[in-house]
């Protein structure tokens, strides 16, 4: 993958995040041709960071985790024409992440505890896709001034990706 499809795919997790509610930890680009990486959330702590809430709450925000997990794929596609399904292979570690979301206990069916199974958990793929690729729409010019800034810069805090779409996204 090029570097700039690379920052386009992993700024497309940033704004999609954002806009969804979810921090970014840090958005960063390795040496050319090594990949990239991108946090929106530390997905081993999801389990504590939902106690208390709501099985609607929990829900909520696995949506939420999978349409960000699949906004890199979408912005590849509204970018650069690749093909959005399931089996594009840049996007499999990001369908891996809504997997580890369901693994680490995340439980949606209500309070009486059923956890998610692979089943269900993939079915939210192809609607977060969809939804995805409208947010990519929407924002692409967003994306896109992050997605420069990240290939000048290689690597941007998570303060100052919250900081940047602050300004260029007021709510």
């Amino acid at each position: 993958m090029e570097l700039e499809q690379m920052a386009i795919h992993e700024a497309g997790h940033a704004v999609v995040g954002y806009i969804l509610g979810l921090a970014c930890n840090e958005l960063a680009l390795t040496h050319e041709g090594e990949g990239c990486s991108y946090s929106h959330v530390a997905y081993p702590n999801l389990v504590c960071s939902y106690e208390g809430k709501s099985a609607h709450e929990r829900n909520t925000t696995l949506r939420a985790e999978c349409i960000a997990s699949c906004a890199g794929l979408a912005a590849e596609h509204v970018f650069f024409g690749v093909p959005l399904n399931t089996d594009n292979e840049n996007a499999q570690s990001d369908f891996q992440n809504i997997i580890k979301c369901e693994r680490s206990g995340l439980r949606i069916r209500g309070d009486r505890g059923g956890l998610i199974g692979d089943d269900v958990t993939l079915s939210y793929i192809p609607r977060g896709l969809v939804e995805a690729k409208r947010l990519v729409k929407r924002h692409r010019n967003t994306i896109q001034q992050l997605a420069d800034i990240l290939v000048e810069k290689k690597k941007i805090s998570g303060k100052e990706v919250e900081r940047l779409l602050k300004e260029w996204i007021p709510r």
